[in-house]
């Protein structure tokens, strides 16, 4: 069975994907940049939709597409939904991989879902033993669907009553703006190699990803992997197809205080060490069963 993956440089969470498939053997992952001649596969499967992929459609017996956005991050990006409905009606294009299972449900045809892989391996080997963990993480693309001016705010309430409690957070533009204004201390990053992103999300006590639209949310499973607590909204949950516990997971995605009081409640020194256990063994579980199900799923689907 031999799978390429290809998208482009810009498509940050889709390539994220593909380079977790790469890791664990499910396939070869490339740039479009780096396609200089036809590639010998029999499955090739294009991240999200662009005209530069046309000449692709006649060098593959089989194409898929993954379509990696819910419909409300397709919403505040009008171009993806005339793009997801070429996708869907080209007759070239064999199935779209939709990593929101709700879509399928209204896409029907030619459109499956299928879970994410996780490189479990390469988060582990960098995970810090035996240090004195600190500091809170917000790490995620500055997006309006991801919530961050909420969660910056719940992070002001939080450092009201933790004053020493600093915040590690790549937000960019009006967020980080925000964060200045509303005088949160904080410590800003720019992009990271990957060893450096994983060694200080393992240092961390807790993280936030408490969003409005997911397809998985590799940004909150990853610290989890690493035993750093993650608090989420409800979104999360469907895309890992297992209930978390309730003290991980924000009900009211609109309330800074509701966001500020679980936090509060994970970042408490006797409670902290069960929280990080529960939060790795259900990385490890939903890790597990996606790598598994996915494997099974893509190899039924070639032979058929």
């Amino acid at each position: 069975m031999n799978i390429v993956t290809i998208c482009l440089k810009t498509q940050i969470g889709i390539s994220t994907v593909f380079r977790h498939g790469e890791k664990i053997g499910l396939w070869k992952f490339y740039f479009l940049d780096e396609v200089e001649r036809s590639l010998d596969a029999d499955l090739c499967i294009l991240g999200g939709w662009s005209k530069l992929y046309e000449p692709l459609l006649k060098d593959f017996n089989k194409v898929w597409v993954l379509w990696g956005s819910p419909l409300l991050q397709s919403e505040v990006s009008p171009p993806e939904l005339t793009y997801l409905k070429y996708v869907i009606e080209n007759p070239k294009i064999e199935r779209v991989w939709c990593g929101d299972e709700d879509l399928t449900y209204v896409l029907g045809g030619k459109s499956l879902h299928l879970p994410y892989p996780i490189d479990v391996e390469t988060i582990l080997k960098y995970k810090q033993e035996n240090i004195e963990r600190e500091g809170l993480g917000l790490f995620m693309p500055s997006k309006p669907y991801k919530n961050i001016a909420t969660q910056l705010a719940a992070v002001k309430l939080l450092q009201n009553k933790m004053p020493n409690l600093i915040l590690h957070t790549n937000v960019t533009g009006r967020y980080a703006k925000l964060a200045r204004w509303l005088k949160i201390k904080c410590k800003f990053y720019k992009w990271m190699p990957e060893p450096e992103y994983l060694r200080l999300l393992s240092s961390l006590r807790l993280t936030l990803y408490v969003t409005l639209s997911e397809c998985f949310a590799y940004g909150a499973l990853t610290p989890m992997l690493l035993e750093t607590p993650c608090l989420v909204s409800r979104v999360v949950e469907p895309r890992w197809n297992r209930p978390l516990c309730r003290e991980l997971v924000v009900d009211n995605t609109d309330s800074p205080s509701e966001i500020a009081n679980k936090a509060s409640i994970i970042l408490d020194d006797e409670l902290w060490p069960s929280f990080s256990r529960l939060a790795r063994g259900v990385a490890l579980e939903v890790a597990e069963r996606n790598n598994r199900v996915l494997r099974e799923r893509i190899k039924e689907l070639i032979e058929e």
